[in-house]
């Protein structure tokens, strides 16, 4: 990949998590913020903090035309582990943001290991 295709790509991908703060912000979500580039120890694009479950969720954002779940997935766990260790945090949720192609962002997908489906679920009963 060139140079020029690369910072093309940076762009869009800061354009997204842009687009994905706005849009937790605008359903009132309270803090979200974008983290920054952190090398190796990369936390995640972006946290915020869902009430509902008393959980902190670390996003892990995509805008790529074909979809690598595994590999993602696994990049947000990885992420979410880097996260807590900073911020001496507890758990927090990884989840993957995945641009939908041709529609709005409410029609994204939401990407999470089974496992982490159902202990968020028990954590709202």
């Amino acid at each position: 990949m060139d140079s020029k295709q690369s910072r093309a790509n940076k762009r869009k991908g800061a354009t997204w998590e842009t687009d994905l703060v706005e849009y937790f912000r605008e359903k009132e979500f309270n803090p979200v913020e974008r983290l920054r580039l952190s090398g190796t120890s990369d936390e995640g694009d972006l946290w915020l903090w869902a009430p509902d479950i008393a959980s902190f969720i670390v996003v892990e954002a995509k805008n790529e035309k074909s979809f690598k779940l595994g590999p993602w997935v696994e990049e947000a766990s990885i992420e979410v582990k880097n996260w807590m260790k900073k911020r001496k945090s507890s758990p927090a949720i990884p989840i993957v943001i995945a641009k939908r192609r041709q529609h709005g962002i409410g029609k994204s997908f939401v990407i999470m290991e089974l496992d982490t489906f159902t202990e968020v679920v028990k954590w709202k009963q």
